[in-house]
């Protein structure tokens, strides 16, 4: 009998390797600055959870207004780096889960039309990427 390992039960690293080789075969090359983004997106999102303070332990706004800065300069290079490919970004800035997702329009057309049409809703239920992003995208390992 021979024991196989679920997805669950990989090692980060093994992880990691086989993120990038999915990503490598959606973006090239650009595949490991996506996860360094990815990886300085989750940092952001820790500090946003945890707070900015100064050495006091004091609300440090400066700080707070720098990672914004950081913040919204990484997602445009994601977003660069993404579109060269055909594809978008979504973020979702929790910092338990994975940072960035690549999606396309067609994909998640294709997912709602297998989810089916809800003729009682005003949008007929289609949802967009901020309901199913894990279900669409691809996700960037950011470890």
């Amino acid at each position: 009998m021979t024991a196989t390992r679920t997805r669950q039960q990989d090692s980060l690293p093994a992880v990691k390797a086989r993120n990038l080789v999915e990503l490598a075969a959606l973006v090239g090359a650009n595949a490991i600055r996506l996860q360094a983004v990815a990886r300085t997106l989750h940092r952001l999102g820790e500090q946003g959870c945890n707070g900015f303070q100064d050495a006091s332990g004091n609300w440090d706004q400066a700080a707070e207004e720098r990672a914004d800065r950081r913040e919204d300069r990484l997602l445009r290079e994601a977003d660069d780096i993404a579109a060269r490919h055909g594809y978008r970004v979504y973020y979702q800035g929790d910092p338990r889960g994975w940072p960035l997702y690549l999606w396309r329009q067609a994909d998640l057309d294709a997912w709602n039309e297998r989810r089916g049409e809800y003729p009682d809703r005003p949008d007929g239920g289609r949802l967009g990427i901020d309901s199913c992003y894990n279900a669409v995208g691809v996700a960037v390992c950011p470890h």
